[in-house]
Parts: C-alpha cells; structure tokens; sequence
C-alpha cells in the first residue's frame, strides 16, 4: 500500500478526534478492498498511540515523582535545616547556662574566701589592737605609779624641809629666850633664875630629823662666868649648818622633782618614737644615793663637831 499523496491529504480540523475519525475514513476509502490490512495498520496505529500515551504518562509520573521526591528533599532539608539550628540554639543556651552557673560558683567561692579573709584580718586587728591598748594601758599605768612615787617623795622630802625650817626657827627663837634670862641687864653672866632654868634646859631637847639624823641640843654643866654668850654663838653656827642642811635638802628635793620631770618627759618622747629599755638605770640611782650618803655624812660630822665644841660631853640618864 502505497502512503497517500500530500496533495489528497486533507487539511486537519481543529479538534484531533475530527483529525483521526478524517484520517480513518480515508484509510477506509482506500483500503476497502484490503480490510486485514486496515485493521493491522488501525491497531498498529492505536498501539503506538498507547504507548506513546504510557510514555508520556510514565514521563508525566516520573516528573511528578521527581518532582515531589525534590519537594521531599527540600522540606526535609528545611527541616533538618531546622531541627540543627534549634539543636544548635538550645546548645548555645545550655552552654550559656552553665557558664553562668559555673561563673556564679566562682563567684561565690571568691566572695566566700574573701570573707574568710576579711575576718581573720579582723581578728588579727582586734587582737593587736587589745594587744597594744593592753600594752599601752601598762605603760600608762607604771608612768602613773612612777609619777604617784616621784610627787610622794618631793611631797615628804618638802614636809621634811619645811619641818625642819619651822624647828630651826623655834631654836632660834629659844635661843633668843635663853639669851634676855641668861642676862637680863645686858650684861653677860648668869641672871637671877639661871639654876631653874639651867634645869628646864637639861630636861628640854631640841630634835632635828634629817634623813635619820637626830640631834639633841643641851647646854653644858658650865653655864657660868660668861659662857652664855659663847654658848649663843656656838649655837648660831649650829643653826647656821642646820639650816644649811635643810637648804640642801630643799634643793635635793627640787633636782629631784625636776629629774623626775625630765625623765618623765624623755619617756614619753621614747614611748612616742618607740624606743624601749629607757629610763634610770640601776647604776644612776645608786650614784644618786652615794652622792645623798656623802652630802648627810658630812654635814652630820659638822654638827656632831659643833656639838663637841659646844656642849662638851652628854650627860648620863641619871643626870638627865
């Protein structure tokens, strides 16, 4: 059979069916004699048509299939994609949450160290504290006892002077009592009442106590032919040495205040810079003593001289 000449072809409608059904009605026209042929070519045609039509549907469904296997993909990457960057936060977050809490212990630690610090320091600071106001109230106290014993001293040495003064004064004034009975007239010899009161003399005792000295004035058994009047100067000059003495002894008493003044002062300069082992030493105090011992020794040897040269001899109990 031969193909049909183009130019008997017709034109093909708008519709397909039309185009087929046109296609098949020529077939049969010219193949009405051969209608085996027509049927082998009518189905070759149908099948080839179906599966062209399979192919395009296979086609078709395997794009589809792509397609939705591409969608698949993609929605499982999105949400992978998802999943990681929530993993990812919540990773972020719990990191974040531990090193605040690890950053918190620590600070915890360091404040609870630092406290412990703070109160040894504190300790220790109140321990010295009440260490140096011990050690301070200590010092305070021997100054206190050293100044209490240094105005005691000066408070007795100047009762002793001052004793001494007012028994120098009593001397003289019984001197000058002695001197207008012994001689009434004004003249020198014995008056009128001298054996009564050569008695009163005997029995009256003049004591001068200066640092443990005592001394007893009394007029001689020769109380005669103008011996008064050398009596009176004899007893001057003993008045004159006692009073020296008590002199002396005002001015120890005075070097012993301002001593004292001094090295009281010295020894809160010392205290103030924090120098320790400072005050009178050992070997000071007994110079000061041995310089006391000489000066009373002396002075004692030159009143018992005067006494000697004065008085003469000390009469016994029984006279007395």
């Amino acid at each position: 059979m031969s193909a049909p000449s183009k130019f008997n072809t017709p034109a093909p409608l708008t519709g397909k069916h039309n185009w087929v059904h046109a296609t098949i009605d020529k077939l049969k026209s010219s193949s009405d004699d051969k209608p085996e042929i027509y049927d082998v070519k009518v189905g070759k045609h149908k099948w080839h048509q179906q599966v062209k039509k399979e192919v395009k549907e296979k086609e078709a469904r395997e794009h589809q299939q792509r397609e939705e296997a591409e969608c698949r993909v993609k929605e499982e990457a999105v949400h992978l994609k998802r999943e990681a960057a929530t993993v990812w936060r919540q990773e972020v977050v719990d990191h974040q949450v531990q090193e605040e809490c690890q950053a918190k212990e620590e600070k915890e630690c360091q404040e609870r160290e630092a406290t412990m610090h703070q109160e040894v320091a504190i300790k220790k600071v109140m321990e010295m504290a009440e260490k140096r106001a011990q050690e301070d109230m200590e010092e305070k106290q021997a100054e206190a006892a050293k100044k209490i014993w240094a105005a005691k001293e000066t408070a007795r040495q100047w009762g002793k002077a001052e004793a001494s003064k007012q028994k120098l004064v009593a001397m003289k004034k019984w001197a000058r009592e002695e001197n207008m009975m012994a001689r009434p007239s004004g003249m020198p010899g014995p008056g009128p009442q001298a054996s009564k009161k050569k008695k009163c003399i005997k029995k009256s005792a003049v004591k001068v106590v200066d640092s443990n000295i005592e001394v007893i004035a009394r007029p001689s058994d020769a109380f005669g032919s103008g011996s008064g009047h050398v009596l009176l100067e004899h007893m001057d000059c003993l008045i004159l040495a006692v009073e020296n003495l008590a002199e002396a002894q005002w001015y120890t008493a005075s070097a012993c205040l301002a001593s004292g003044m001094v090295v009281g002062t010295l020894m809160d300069k010392c205290n103030f810079l924090r120098f320790e082992g400072v005050g009178l030493g050992e070997e000071d105090k007994e110079v000061d003593m041995d310089m006391e011992v000489v000066d009373q020794e002396a002075v004692k040897q030159e009143v018992t001289e005067l006494w000697k040269e004065v008085l003469g001899p000390q009469p016994s109990d029984d006279e007395m």
